[in-house]
């Protein structure tokens, strides 16, 4: 039995996609594909789903299944070798569950994030006091050891903007992010909003506001999301969606259009980049800077 993982990495799942596909192109089902392994058919949609790590035995009977060359299965161990090294982020493993981990695979591995956080600071673009005061309000609270760890990873986290290759990333934020204070702290959000402004000097972040003169945009009736894409081919973009109790992704193709819709209907609405960095200016003067 292929053992659990956290989370999978993107290459995991692209790898764990390729391997359904050759299943399909071999017209076989995945009933069919246990039967003649001597398997049950459930380890075989786990793996193609990325559920379990790519037992490099069991894959390799699987591809002997469907009649792929040998060159082109000496390839794919390569793949599968790369696909099972766990991600940077297995030292926080503690700090995240499971779905946690996922996101952040998502957005280490996009070339194009596209935010809407309309009641606080996109992760990306938080202070560390800033994430400590957000962090505080998970349910249940954490001890300050383990908030320390998560603001760690945090902060970790926010290395994809400024490394060699950083994603193309949009945030969209309303003004109440910035009109509401965290926790009984209002000296935090001074600091806050000067980052942020920082952050609109970097090349590949794009920040946007929504003001409340503006009036209630699309997305209102909803929470926030964020829309991820691959530098890999054949790999669909990805909606993640948060609500109160949960969080899920999907790349069904409707959903992803319906939110980069909305998404865009926000955009348009909202202030421009460079208007945007003018009222920054403006929170912050209001801050006492």
């Amino acid at each position: 039995m292929s053992e659990r993982r956290t989370a999978p990495t993107v290459l995991h799942m692209v790898t764990a996609k390729r391997l359904q596909q050759m299943r399909l192109q071999a017209g076989l089902s995945a009933q069919q594909v246990g039967v003649k392994l001597h398997i049950h058919y459930t380890t075989i949609t786990r793996l193609e789903s990325a559920k379990i790590a790519l037992k490099w035995p069991t894959v390799k009977a699987m591809l002997e299944v469907y009649g792929v060359p040998d060159a082109e299965i000496e390839e794919f161990r390569a793949l599968t070798e790369q696909a099972n090294r766990p991600g940077w982020w297995l030292s926080y493993q503690d700090a995240m569950s499971s779905t946690a981990a996922t996101y952040v695979s998502l957005e280490d591995s996009a070339s194009h994030i596209r935010v809407y956080a309309p009641a606080a600071v996109p992760a990306l673009l938080q202070t560390a006091d800033y994430a400590r005061g957000v962090l505080r309000l998970n349910r249940p609270q954490p001890t300050a050891a383990q908030l320390e760890h998560r603001v760690a990873l945090r902060m970790e986290r926010q290395a994809v903007l400024s490394r060699s290759d950083p994603p193309r990333t949009w945030f969209l934020i309303d003004e109440t992010v910035l009109r509401r204070h965290v926790g009984n702290d209002p000296s935090v959000m001074l600091p806050q909003v000067e980052h942020l402004i920082e952050a609109t000097y970097l090349p590949n972040v794009a920040l946007q506001v929504l003001p409340f003169s503006r009036g209630i945009p699309p997305g209102a009736a909803g929470g926030p999301f964020t829309i991820f894409r691959f530098p890999l081919p054949d790999f669909p973009d990805i909606v993640w969606i948060e609500g109160i109790d949960s969080a899920h992704h999907t790349n069904d193709l409707s959903r992803v259009s319906l939110h980069s819709e909305v998404r865009d209907r926000m955009a348009a609405q909202a202030l421009r980049v460079e208007e945007t960095k003018g009222f920054l200016e403006t929170v912050l003067k209001e801050l006492g800077r």
